[in-house]
C-alpha cells in the first residue's frame, strides 16, 4: 500500500463473498489430515494449554490483590496506590501478550516464517510434558545441540514436536526408556526419538483416511502421518529407524547456518 492511501474496510456485502468462495472450496486430503491431527493433539494436550493460560494469568491476580491491599491503606502510604497500578498495568500487558501467543499456538490461523531455535522448543516441550513423563516413570534422556537454528512457521512445528512426544509417551509402557537427541546433520536439523514399541505404519492422505473410515488408524498413527506431511512440506522428512526402533525427523538449517558448515 502507498502512504497516504486510506485502508479499505470490508462492508458485510465483501464479508459474505468471502465466506461463500470459502463455504465452496474444496479441501484437499492433505488438509483434511493436518486438521484431524491438529484436532488430536489440542485434544491430547488440553491440559498443558490450560496450565499456560493459567501461568498467564496468575501475574494479573496477583496485581489486583496489590491494587486492594493499596486501596485499604490509601491513607497511610498514598504512593503504593501508583506502584500498585504500574504493577497492574504492567501484568495486564503481560496477559494480554501471553494470550494472543498461546491462542496463536491453538488455532494457528496464520503462522509465517521465522527463526527458531529447535533445542529451545524441545527443550520447552520437554518441561510442559514433564508431569506426564514422571506418572508413567519414563526414564527419559534428551540430548540437546545448542543452536540449531530453522527457519519454519515456530507454531505448526511445536504443535506437531509436542504432539509426537506428548503421544508417544502415551504408547510407552510403565517405567519404560524413551530418548529424544537434537542433531545437527550436515544441511538438516535432525531430531531423533527412540523407545521399544512398535511405530504405526503410514500411507498417503487419500488411504489414510480411508483406513480412518474402517477404523483401522490410530490417533497415534494419524499424527505422525500428518507430521510427516508437514516436515516434507518444509524441505525436510520423516524416517522410520529400525534398531533400535524409532523416528527421525529432517528439517532445512537456516541459510545462514548451511554457509557456515558447507565446506569451501
Amino acid at each position: 500500500m502507498a502512504t497516504g492511501d486510506t485502508p479499505r474496510v470490508m462492508s458485510a456485502r465483501d464479508m459474505d463473498q468471502d465466506s461463500t468462495a470459502a463455504a465452496h472450496r474444496s479441501v484437499s486430503p492433505a488438509e483434511v489430515l493436518a486438521g484431524a491431527a491438529h484436532s488430536l493433539i489440542l485434544g491430547r494436550c488440553r491440559h498443558i494449554y490450560i496450565h499456560e493460560l493459567r501461568a498467564a494469568l496468575h501475574p494479573s491476580l496477583f496485581a489486583v490483590e496489590l491494587l486492594s491491599r493499596a486501596a485499604n491503606s490509601a491513607a497511610r502510604n498514598p504512593s503504593l496506590i501508583e506502584q500498585s497500578s504500574t504493577q497492574a498495568k504492567r501484568a495486564m500487558g503481560f496477559l494480554d501478550k501471553s494470550t494472543v501467543e498461546l491462542f496463536n499456538q491453538m488455532i494457528i490461523v496464520s503462522d509465517p516464517a521465522r527463526t527458531v531455535n529447535v533445542g529451545t522448543m524441545l527443550e520447552e516441550i520437554v518441561r510442559l510434558l514433564r508431569t506426564d513423563i514422571d506418572i508413567k516413570s519414563i526414564v527419559l534422556q534428551f540430548t540437546n545441540t545448542p543452536d540449531v537454528v530453522v527457519r519454519a512457521p515456530a507454531w505448526k512445528m511445536r504443535l506437531y514436536l509436542l504432539g509426537l512426544v506428548a503421544m508417544t509417551i502415551d504408547q510407552l509402557s510403565e517405567a519404560a526408556e524413551f530418548s529424544v537427541a537434537l542433531m545437527r546433520g550436515e544441511s538438516n536439523a535432525v531430531i531423533e526419538m527412540h523407545a521399544g514399541m512398535e511405530f504405526p505404519q503410514i500411507d498417503t492422505p487419500e488411504r489414510l483416511l480411508g483406513s480412518c473410515a474402517g477404523g483401522s488408524t490410530t490417533p497415534y498413527g494419524l499424527v505422525v502421518a500428518a507430521a510427516r506431511q508437514w516436515f516434507q512440506a518444509g524441505g525436510g522428512g520423516l524416517e522410520f529407524l529400525p534398531e533400535p526402533a524409532g523416528i527421525r525427523l529432517l528439517f532445512p538449517l537456516r541459510v545462514a547456518q548451511q554457509a557456515e558448515i558447507t565446506p569451501a
